[in-house]
């Protein structure tokens, strides 16, 4: 009977006693603030990357509905380079610019024209857009007969640092931004590659 009252006695003082090792302490919260601040620090910068891509693209699109003229390949390749510059220094950028107009007799929105700019190594990949098929169904407004509308997408590539890999538990993430616009001192946004009208095809 006494050998249990010392065991209940040693139990309930080992219960009350508030006595540590601060280096044990140490030993275990040390590696879990590392890692909220790597994860943190990771997180933080793919945040700001998105934000940057997206008012780099709000950008181009108000450049865009700003025009009154013929845009060229040209003009095009100068909004990729502000876009690239506004984005920083990412892999494999990608802009793509198209216009299109409401079709009541066939109750659909129609491709009037788009190019795409895609930036592969060194050097700038300039083609036609009818090849890409982005289904813009469900950003696209109420649109009145024959109304036009510009559509400017862009995709940035976001790499982690390989050693946050794991730590941030996040993979490497593509942004795409897709904003829809209506051009502003015109009816429409007429592209030529040669940026004359009087040379080669124009599409208004």
């Amino acid at each position: 009977m006494i050998f249990l009252k010392k065991i209940r006695a040693r139990i309930q003082a080992w219960k009350q006693n508030e006595e540590g090792s601060l280096s044990i302490e140490t030993l275990f919260m040390v590696p879990l603030l590392v890692w909220a601040l790597l994860a943190t620090t990771v997180y933080f910068d793919a945040y700001r990357t998105k934000f940057l891509h997206t008012k780099a693209t709000s950008a181009i699109a108000d450049m865009l509905s700003r025009e009154t003229y013929l845009i060229s390949d040209e003009y095009l390749e100068g909004l990729f380079d502000i876009f690239k510059a506004l984005v920083g220094d990412q892999t494999t950028p990608l802009l793509y610019v198209a216009v299109y107009e409401r079709n009541d007799d066939n109750n659909s929105i129609d491709l009037v024209w788009s190019k795409y700019i895609l930036y592969y190594g060194a050097m700038d990949y300039l083609a036609s857009g009818n090849d890409l098929y982005f289904d813009y169904s469900d950003i696209v407004p109420i649109m009145a007969d024959e109304e036009r509308i510009i559509v400017v997408r862009s995709d940035t590539s976001y790499e982690v640092p390989y050693a946050a890999t794991s730590i941030a538990l996040l993979d490497d993430i593509t942004f795409s931004i897709t904003l829809v616009i209506s051009p502003r001192f015109s009816s429409t946004l007429c592209y030529n590659a040669a940026g004359d009208a009087e040379i080669g095809t124009t599409s208004c």
